[in-house]
């Protein structure tokens, strides 16, 4: 899914693309009330690999676009 919307933005371009993405791309079993966007992600579940992989897939497209600002 998350590659169909990196194409759509590289055909669409917008200013601003807000993503739901997950706190389990920093571990399923972390109970760190400190994580920031600044933690390194550890996916650890299938499930997490796939959000950490559609944040990667996300910020190329981003850039591609001329820098989008993805939230």
């Amino acid at each position: 899914m998350a590659e169909n919307v990196a194409e759509v933005l590289k055909e669409n371009p917008v200013k601003k693309f807000i993503f739901f993405s997950s706190v389990a791309v920093y571990g399923v079993d972390v109970d760190n009330p400190a994580i920031t966007e600044a933690t390194p992600p550890q996916p650890d579940t299938y499930y997490s690999l796939s959000k950490y992989v559609s944040e990667c897939l996300l910020q190329i497209a981003s850039r591609y676009c001329g820098n989008v600002e993805l939230v």
